[in-house]
Formats: structure tokens, sequence, C-alpha cells
């Protein structure tokens, strides 16, 4: 069993004689810097207690959550009803299948597709499975970099896209479509 600390204002954190700290100490940037440890300080925390290890009692998403509650928001389909023979569409946009979590799903910013940022959260090699939803199933994803170029196209390989990642290795992604994505403005 084990403890973990969650905290959603501060970085700092150790694990040494036995005890766990976060530290609540702004740390100067510069002599520039005249807010450096100076004035009200809050700090939300957590305690989470679990059984088994990190990664099986899922602290990382855990983590997440408290720091950046998720958001929900329309999107725009990428085929009108009539394009889909009427069906409608049903089942996630997209999910990932293993010890990686989604960071980022955003509108690339050429508007010709969709930015997926993946990133491993326990520091050790791990391999995942990016699942598109049914309504993507025509959609060719990109290895991309962090200005969104896309590179080399990545090969589908049933239900989805294979991925492998190196300790905390972030990777971005971009997925487009066949009608791009239309502007909602």
């Amino acid at each position: 069993s084990g403890l973990a600390v969650l905290n959603q204002d501060r970085i700092g954190h150790s694990f040494r004689e036995q005890a766990l700290r976060v530290s609540l100490v702004r740390c100067a940037t510069g002599d520039w810097d005249p807010c450096s440890d100076r004035g009200l300080v809050q700090a939300s925390m957590r305690l989470l207690p679990h059984p088994g290890t990190a990664e099986e009692a899922g602290v990382p998403f855990r983590a997440d959550e408290f720091n950046c509650p998720p958001v929900a928001w329309q999107i725009t389909e990428d085929q009108t009803a009539e394009e889909r023979g009427g069906q409608p569409v049903h089942g996630p946009f997209l999910s990932v299948k293993g010890p990686v979590q989604m960071s980022a799903l955003k509108r690339a910013e050429t508007g010709e597709g969709w930015i997926v940022r993946l990133w491993e959260p326990l520091g050790r090699p791990a391999q995942c499975e990016l699942i598109p939803g049914s309504h993507l199933d025509r959609a060719l994803v990109y290895e991309a970099n962090l200005i969104e170029d896309p590179g080399s196209q990545m090969a589908f390989c049933a239900p989805g896209f294979p991925l492998t990642f190196r300790p905390f290795e972030v990777k971005s992604l971009l997925i487009r479509t066949e009608a791009g994505i239309r502007d909602g403005r």
C-alpha cells in the first residue's frame, strides 16, 4: 500500500527519511521578480492512500484530475448526417488504452485536423493504443512536432494505432479527416 500527496499549486516534492514533503515556498526566479516569497500563499493538497503501486491505483490520473478538472465542450462533426448515411455518431471521439495520459485534444492551428498530446507519467517505458471513434474511421494519423508540422504517417493496426513511449516522453499527433474541421465562428 502507499500514500500519494496531490497538490494543486506547487511542484516541489521530495521523499526523504521516510517523509513525504511538499514545498509551499515559491522560489526566486531572479532579482527582477518582486513577488518571490511574499504575500498570501494559497495551497490545495490531498492525501491519497492507495493499495498496491501508484500505477495500479491510477495516481497520475487522479493527480491530473485534481490539478486540471475535465472540461467538456461541443465539437463540430466532420460529416453531416447525410454524409454518414443518416447514421448518428456514437461512442467516444478518441480513447487511449494503456498507461499513458492524454494531456490535450485541440483543433490544429491550421484547421486541418486535431492535435492530440500524450505523455507517459510514471517514468518507465510504456506501450499504448490510440483508438479513434467510429466517426474518425477514415482519418489519417501523423506524428507531429510541437508546432504541429506533420511527420510520418502512422500505420493503423485494428482497432487503433500502437504507440511506444520512453519514460516521461510527450508525443504530439495530428489527426486529419477527409472533411477537415468546420470553423464554428
